[in-house]
């Protein structure tokens, strides 16, 4: 199974949709999160959806405009993100050793408010890369 074809089978499977009432436009930027996690998001048109789901899946389905994303910049905020090696690390084997400087980095997180909605994680992030390109 391709990563388009998984997209499309999740798609389906979370909101009890027919298999071609899904039409993938195309992939998004792939996600990189440091909680190895890779994530590949596809763009599609969902055709005849009367918002049902899966509630084992889904816990909610609401629609948001495009125009709000256009309009609209997420609030952004950041996670410090450092490695950390287990005790069992062997610091014999790198150059300075148990001193050795470990990268740090920043992971973003964004927030969307729509109403009484709140639109964040993996969501959001997938959301702002996809609006940054229609920017």
């Amino acid at each position: 199974e391709s990563k388009e074809d998984a997209a499309k089978r999740e798609t389906v499977e979370e909101l009890l949709l027919d298999y071609d009432d899904v039409d993938i436009i195309g992939p998004s930027d792939i996600i990189v999160t440091p909680f190895n996690i890779i994530v590949y998001p596809y763009v599609g048109i969902i055709k005849n959806y009367n918002y049902t789901y899966n509630e084992d899946e889904v816990k909610e389905v609401f629609t948001v405009p495009l125009s709000f994303f256009l309009n609209n910049e997420p609030q952004s905020h950041y996670i410090d993100v450092q490695l950390i090696p287990g005790n069992d690390f062997p610091y014999d084997l790198i150059q300075n050793g148990k001193d050795y400087r470990w990268g740090k980095g920043k992971y973003p997180v964004y927030f969307y408010m729509y109403k009484d909605k709140i639109i964040w994680g993996i969501t959001a992030r997938i959301t702002y890369d996809f609006i940054m390109h229609i920017k």
